[in-house]
């Protein structure tokens, strides 16, 4: 799944935005992928394992729009445990 996530993330021209703590809908969130603008929205201040988690999170969220948040937050951390060097190193530029 990593190369469909990363496939998406490129060919739809995503980017990564890492700001402070925010809220969505009046709830703390670590992450929002906004299809409208391409832009994944990461809070900054996360462990660098986490940020990289809540990427993976957010792009399952937009390949997988029917799949629940239990399910989305167990495969991102799956998918994590699994990654190559070469694919963990990328992530990790991205939310760097």
């Amino acid at each position: 799944m990593i190369k469909e996530l990363k496939d998406n993330f490129i060919e739809n021209g995503y980017s990564v935005v890492l700001v402070p703590k925010f809220k969505r809908f009046g709830k703390k969130v670590e992450g929002y992928i906004c299809q409208d603008t391409l832009e994944i929205y990461i809070e900054k201040n996360l462990p660098l394992e986490e940020r990289v988690i809540t990427l993976l999170h957010e792009l399952i969220h937009d390949v997988h729009e029917d799949w629940s948040e239990e399910k989305v937050e167990n495969e991102a951390r799956k998918i994590y445990q699994n990654l190559s060097d070469r694919d963990l190193g990328f992530l990790e530029f991205l939310v760097s």
